[in-house]
């Protein structure tokens, strides 16, 4: 029986899961070009984009759970302080 139990365990697919996190992100006009930047250089993607009357964008960032702070220190310092991060949600997948 062990033996048996050893080979299905050696033969099955592994599978990596790295956590990531999604965090919600409201950045001013003139900084959305340095918001794009930031995401691509922590290999992140973007959704759920919506638009203030004002221009200010808001968007969900999702990237790995690793590289969140390295994005917000980065978003932070390219505006100046003025990006705000509204929620953060970490997922298995």
């Amino acid at each position: 029986y062990g033996g048996a139990a050893r080979r299905v365990l050696r033969e099955a697919p592994v599978q990596i899961l790295i956590p990531k996190t999604s965090v919600r992100i409201q950045v001013d006009a003139v900084h959305i070009g340095s918001l794009y930047d930031q995401v691509a250089k922590v290999a992140g993607t973007a959704a759920e984009e919506k638009y203030g009357a004002d221009g200010s964008l808001t968007v969900t960032v999702t990237c790995e759970s690793s590289k969140v702070d390295q994005l917000q220190t980065s978003l932070s310092d390219a505006s100046r302080g003025t990006t705000i991060f509204l929620d953060r949600v970490v997922t298995g997948d």
